[in-house]
């Protein structure tokens, strides 16, 4: 019974996991096909052989082979010149950042603070909700799960143990405190993030423990899901508070 258990969440989660994983894939065989038909190019053009009676005078046809680059647009291809092929590329890398600009400075900063106000207002909604209607927000969430197409869920169990009630609203309480402190300097309470992302890294796995071995309730794959996704939003804003600059001197 148990081993049906786990085998049936498990696919719950490897189906949820796997489809931007196969979006992926059809890209990657785009890829591959092109890549083929580049090889066939390739090969094609090591068919064209020079034969060894016909001499090829490069001296020659050096000025038609200046016509054939005026032509092209690259002009005079001189030492230093705006026409070289190094410039070129150094063109055309400096378009592709252009086109993706780093977050750095205020604009960074200013985005960090919004979000962590974000999440703290949130981890305060949802504590208090878990706080005030423990059972009443379970089974809320009983019945989205169910209304999805992953088939029928186990009900959440009963809020019987106040102690844990009181516990789980204390680690909200924590991670709220935690975005509202590193808000007020994203830079000198940077470190802070860490911890937000490793509390939030600990509670998905023990939720996805719970949902695989214990029972396929819906609030336990809902909980690994979402808070899996938020370790990857702290460690992203850890990483844009870094680009914000030095830390305030302390008064």
């Amino acid at each position: 019974m148990g081993g049906r258990h786990a085998e049936r969440a498990l696919g719950r989660v490897r189906g949820l996991l796997q489809r931007p994983l196969a979006r992926e894939a059809r890209v990657g065989l785009v890829g591959a096909k092109d890549v083929r038909e580049l090889d066939d190019v390739r090969r094609r053009l090591d068919v064209v052989e020079v034969e060894g009676g016909d001499p090829v005078d490069v001296l020659e046809d050096s000025g038609e082979l200046d016509r054939h680059l005026v032509e092209l647009g690259l002009g005079e291809l001189e030492p230093r010149e705006p026409g070289d092929v190094e410039d070129l590329f150094a063109v055309d890398h400096a378009g592709e950042f252009r086109m993706r600009p780093s977050m750095t400075g205020e604009t960074a900063e200013r985005f960090v603070v919004v979000s962590l106000r974000l999440l703290a207002g949130t981890f305060a909604v949802v504590g208090l909700l878990f706080l005030i209607a423990p059972d009443g927000t379970l089974s809320a969430l009983t019945d989205f799960g169910d209304w999805l197409p992953l088939g029928k869920f186990t009900p959440a169990p009963e809020t019987t143990e106040q102690l844990w009630l009181a516990l789980g609203f204390a680690y909200m309480t924590v991670i709220t405190g935690i975005c509202l402190v590193v808000s007020t300097d994203v830079v000198r309470y940077r470190p802070l993030l860490l911890v937000l992302a490793a509390g939030k890294a600990a509670s998905s796995l023990t939720a996805l423990g719970f949902y695989l071995f214990d029972k396929d309730v819906f609030a336990y794959l809902l909980n690994f899901l979402v808070d899996g996704f938020l370790v990857g939003v702290a460690l992203l804003l850890y990483s844009l508070a870094g680009r914000v600059g030095a830390p305030a001197a302390p008064s």
